[in-house]
């Protein structure tokens, strides 16, 4: 899983005199700093880089939330000697119906009816209602858990499927 990425800054670099940002931990030195070519060199490099973020954002599908969350609470749900707890299992259990469903949707366009498609599954599959509630809440801790990545989907679609109630 990739870090959060800082928005590149103009910054000074003193022992050359030059203008330099860093983007995805490299450094790229822009001329002189201060001067207007150097500007221009940046924000270029910054409007790249900002086309490069938001379409990542934007293009994501459910599979890789899913797979991110996975890495996540591998890593996360442990028992103090390290050793792993059935969370993460579960977790996986409950998205199984998710991506057989919704997989190849992108985040952004995955909402409370998508959410009931898969509910729906889980309910012709002969689950009770109570494990069925569950493993949906579980769905929901996945997508809270992109959004706090910073992965998009509409707000509106966010709080209406967080709101519903099975």
């Amino acid at each position: 899983m990739s870090k959060k990425r800082t928005e590149p800054t103009y910054q000074l670099h003193k022992a050359s005199g030059q203008a330099r940002t860093v983007i995805d931990g490299k450094s790229i030195y822009l001329g002189i700093h201060g001067s207007p070519e150097s500007q221009e060199r940046f924000n270029d490099l910054k409007a790249e880089w900002r086309l490069r973020q938001s379409v990542e954002q934007y293009t994501l599908t459910v599979d890789e939330l899913a797979l991110r969350y996975l890495v996540h609470a591998d890593a996360y749900y442990r028992h103090k000697d390290g050793t792993p707890t059935r969370t993460a299992e579960n977790i996986r259990y409950a998205l199984r119906p998710l991506i057989a469903l919704h997989g190849t949707t992108r985040v952004r366009d995955f909402g409370p009816r998508a959410l009931k498609a898969v509910r729906e599954k889980m309910v012709a599959a002969g689950h009770a209602r109570t494990y069925i509630n569950s493993m949906i809440g579980k769905l929901k801790q996945v997508f809270r858990w992109g959004l706090e990545q910073g992965n998009r989907m509409s707000e509106t679609d966010f709080i209406a499927m967080i709101a519903l109630r099975f």
